[in-house]
């Protein structure tokens, strides 16, 4: 996509969407890797049995409540 492309599209942009786009775009610009996160593809691949079963078992975990992972917290 050139620059041209890109200055196209905001033009064309409603206006409920110039915010949303502007912060992505800020992100793109302060952070590329965001950016290659954001267009790289899916993970099509199917989940194994191993996968859902490791799953399974840690769902069987009764987690961490948030209030204690926030005093744990350094300040």
């Amino acid at each position: 996509m050139t620059r041209a492309e890109l200055h196209q599209i905001v033009d064309e942009l409603p206006e409920a969407s110039v915010e949303v786009a502007g912060q992505l775009l800020r992100r793109a610009a302060e952070e590329p890797e965001v950016a290659q996160l954001l267009m790289a593809p899916w993970d099509d691949e199917p989940v194994t049995e191993a996968e859902q079963a490791a799953v399974r078992e840690a769902l069987k975990e009764p987690g961490i409540p948030l209030e204690r992972v926030l005093k744990e917290l350094p300040d």
